[in-house]
């Protein structure tokens, strides 16, 4: 049984409370569930629920379109990549992102749009985009033969390959 993190005490009572978080400057506001503790009245909120809120605040911002710094800044964090990071798999260089996000310098459509491509992508549950990205940068070495398995329906399920492995 869960027990109150303050007092101990294993009188708790479920409920859901308003929560709010910052970003980009929007404030991203939702009901969580939560425990209340009867005796001392503290409140927990567990953190994947936290960290839920803050998918669906990078995710709407990413939808959005919106190309400032601070949205830039948002969806990096939100993909938890390091400014080196996100400059390598968009082909620029480190300076250049901190520079989007200081908002010294505007961000590049075309770096907003694929980023943006990235983030709605990755927080919906698939991880291809990030492996695309990488792709472009050092492209996987493909064997001179290479035995295809198809299914009736023509989808690709299982790649043998004959020689060297991919990478």
């Amino acid at each position: 049984m869960d027990t109150c993190g303050r007092c101990g005490t294993e009188e708790l009572q479920h409920l859901s409370v308003d929560d709010s978080l910052e970003v980009a400057g929007h404030l991203f506001v939702s009901q969580l569930p939560a425990q209340r503790c009867q005796r001392c009245g503290d409140i927990r909120i567990e953190a994947r629920h936290l960290r839920q809120l803050e998918s669906a605040a990078v995710l709407l911002l990413a939808r959005s379109g919106e190309r400032t710094g601070s949205a830039i800044r948002a969806q990096r964090k939100g993909l938890r990549l390091s400014t080196t990071r996100l400059a390598e798999l968009l082909d620029v260089s480190a300076p250049a992102v901190c520079a989007w996000e200081e908002g010294s310098s505007p961000v590049p459509a075309a770096s907003a749009a694929l980023l943006r491509s990235v983030v709605v992508s990755q927080l919906a549950g698939g991880a291809e985009p990030l492996d695309g990205l990488a792709l472009l940068r050092q492209p996987r070495r493909l064997a001179q033969k290479i035995r295809v398995h198809l299914q009736e329906s023509m989808t690709l399920f299982a790649l043998g390959v004959e020689g060297p492995a991919l990478a």
